[in-house]
């Protein structure tokens, strides 16, 4: 009589093909570079940057669903920044067959000669990145993002300060020749700023549409800002103001609230409306803002004199007003107050400063034209039986 079996050592084996689980993978700590990361890869895995200067270029995903995320400062802006130092031009291309459903976050993009982000044929999301002093010469590049038939969708991006020339783009998005169609789909820019760019035109879009919406578009130099040919642009709620050149050439649909402006708004502006009380050095904190408000551009800070020296302070805004005795001080902040963390601390000379992410959770619900009510609390152990006080309050209207 014939026995089948198993031997032992196949009865171990799986009967079914391995399943790897999606991994984080850090850099510098499992890998020295990013590239070498990215080569380590495999689908679903998360890569982890550290704060730091990365002088890399030439990193191409290769997997799918790859996402990679770099460290943040304490006011949650990009702390990992990828160097071209004026000499490479790639840094990070999309676009290699199988690198569908790439992630990137909180990368700060400088010193590329041509396209520091390429895309092709690809739909990345692009989140809380910068791209700053890149440069191109050639008006067929991009001094920003190349990206040829893509739905890519950029949220809370900021490019400053890109230099593409006279005939340069900032974002050069294009399509196929002869070939769009209904549809064909667009790359969308959500709550974006663009600011201090030289180019001939800081968006350029060719055979392909694209949508803007609640973005900002401050003291650029161009002869358009944004270019149109044979494509539909879609803008919802964006701000231009304070540019050279016109605003928008080609055919574009307005999807409402847009402000197309030579100098930028009053309602950018922060207003006083609450006196400080007097502290143990003086007359009291005063706050007062710096930048513009635009939820967009996201470049605006509040700054902070006649405190304590060395002691602790934290801002918080409100809805609305209110005239509440609080400490040593008057609270004039209606509830429900927002925090925005971390606290700042003052110097030897009683100032402080804190540049205000509006990606962060105290300030992401604000939408354009909401004004918050902003004030400062601080200690100051000497100065009563509480240890702590206000400053004045300013009131602020956002812009888009």
């Amino acid at each position: 009589m014939m026995m089948s079996f198993l031997p032992s050592a196949l009865a171990a084996l799986p009967l079914c093909a391995a399943h790897y689980s999606p991994a984080d993978i850090h850099v510098p700590g499992d890998h020295p570079t990013i590239a070498e990361a990215v080569a380590a890869a495999t689908e679903g895995d998360t890569i982890l940057i550290e704060a730091g200067t990365y002088r890399e270029n030439n990193i191409f995903p290769s997997v799918p669903n790859l996402t990679i995320i770099g460290a943040v400062d304490a006011d949650g802006f990009p702390a990992a920044t990828i160097d071209g130092e004026g000499s490479a031009n790639i840094l990070i291309g999309i676009g290699v067959v199988g690198s569908n459903g790439v992630t990137l976050e909180n990368i700060h993009f400088t010193g590329s000669l041509v396209s520091p982000l390429w895309i092709y044929q690809s739909d990345p999301v692009i989140r809380n990145c910068e791209f700053s002093d890149n440069t191109s010469t050639s008006p067929s590049d991009a001094a920003a993002v190349w990206a040829s038939s893509s739905e890519a969708l950029f949220e809370s991006c900021r490019f400053f300060d890109n230099d593409a020339g006279q005939t340069g783009n900032i974002i050069n998005l294009k399509g196929v020749t002869g070939l769009l169609g209904s549809d064909h789909g667009s790359p969308t820019f959500l709550g974006c700023a663009f600011e201090g760019n030289s180019s001939g035109h800081v968006v350029s879009t060719r055979f392909w549409d694209a949508n803007f919406e609640q973005c900002a578009f401050l003291n650029n130099t161009a002869a358009s800002v944004l270019s149109i040919h044979q494509g539909v642009l879609t803008m919802t709620e964006n701000l231009l103001c304070s540019n050279t050149g016109t605003p928008i050439e080609g055919e574009w649909s307005d999807g409402g609230g847009n402000q197309f402006v030579d100098q930028c708004p009053g309602e950018c502006q922060a207003t006083n409306y609450c006196t400080a009380s007097p502290n143990t050095v003086g007359a009291g904190v005063q706050i007062n803002i710096t930048g513009t408000p635009s939820i967009a551009l996201n470049s605006f800070g509040l700054d902070a004199t006649g405190g304590p020296p060395s002691q602790a302070g934290l801002f918080f805004h409100g809805p609305g007003t209110a005239n509440q005795p609080f400490g040593e001080g008057v609270r004039c902040v209606s509830t429900p107050i927002m925090r925005v963390t971390p606290p700042i601390f003052f110097s030897s000379f009683g100032t402080a400063s804190k540049q205000l992410n509006m990606n962060a959770t105290a300030l992401s619900n604000i939408q354009p034209a909401d004004t918050r009510y902003f004030q400062l609390w601080y200690r100051d152990p000497a100065g009563g039986p509480f240890g702590f006080n206000l400053s004045n309050g300013l009131a602020i209207t956002f812009c888009p």
